[in-house]
């Protein structure tokens, strides 16, 4: 198949029937919604490590320094912590596994950090 015959293919049939509206950028994926928490600790290293062990039992989950990655079936989770924060992301393009993943996820960190789960503040964001 030539190059210019793919594209035409790409246009005709794909493109049209995407979830995206972003001029001049055609992209296959549909946009993903995002959510993100940060949790003050200095402690982060011990929590990501108790995080991963715990989501392990259940899901793929693996850490190597100060960044894990869990992998609910529904949306990946992502985790990046420094000496003051931890820092956990959630990317899908089902708002009902947004919603999943932050339940899950925060139930675990309040019983890790010992907090209130309603003071886990999860951020939503659109795509662009």
């Amino acid at each position: 198949m030539n190059i210019p015959l793919f594209i035409r293919i790409l246009e005709a049939v794909i493109l049209p029937n995407s979830e995206i509206n972003r001029p001049g950028i055609p992209t296959l994926l549909k946009p993903a919604m995002m959510t993100v928490t940060h949790i003050a600790t200095g402690t982060g290293d011990i929590y990501l490590k108790k995080l991963c062990h715990y989501f392990a039992r259940q899901v793929p989950a693996t850490y190597s320094g100060t960044k894990a990655r869990i992998e609910f079936p529904f949306a990946p989770c992502y985790i990046d912590i420094d000496q003051r924060q931890m820092k956990i992301s959630i990317e899908t393009d089902n708002q009902d596994a947004l919603t999943e993943a932050e339940n899950r996820l925060t139930e675990q960190l309040a019983r890790l950090t010992q907090q209130d789960a309603s003071t886990i503040r999860w951020v939503r964001s659109e795509p662009l």
